[in-house]
């Protein structure tokens, strides 16, 4: 095989990695830059606000951001939501509170088991976590 070929198979096989790791459920990073060794994960929690949310009210969806126990700077946060069983995602900005919450302002049609994946990027990292929470009648 020549070498054009290997290279193709590998970004290939790169995209592959890649487009799987950004559709699962689980917790991913993706480093931007650095070394590991050099890169200090983001401790990422999630709430709402009220807690369960209630159809068709608006509430926030909160997501804490701490590296090295103190609020993350310098970070963009968007969280990405969806219904259990739905693939219909949204994804939204969040605004920093500048104590190391990101908030998004959001009104849900339906009650049920929900799923959101926050999306945290910095120079050096690219974090996705993702919780589960409520919405009731």
């Amino acid at each position: 095989m020549n070498m054009k070929k290997y290279k193709l198979w590998g970004a290939l096989a790169l995209s592959s990695v890649m487009l799987t790791a950004c559709g699962s459920q689980m917790d991913h990073e993706h480093m931007m830059h650095g070394t590991s060794s050099t890169v200090k994960k983001m401790d990422i929690t999630f709430e709402t606000v009220p807690q369960p949310l209630v159809v068709s009210q608006e509430g926030t969806l909160k997501a804490n951001v701490m590296v090295g126990g103190k609020p993350a700077a310098d970070v963009t946060v968007e969280i990405e939501t969806w219904a259990d069983g739905d693939n219909n995602h949204e994804t939204a900005k969040a605004t920093s509170d500048q104590k190391g919450g990101f908030l998004v302002q959001k009104k849900f049609d339906k009650a049920g088991k929900y799923h959101a994946t926050v999306h945290t990027t910095s120079s050096e990292l690219h974090q996705m976590t993702t919780f589960e929470f409520n919405v009731q009648e």
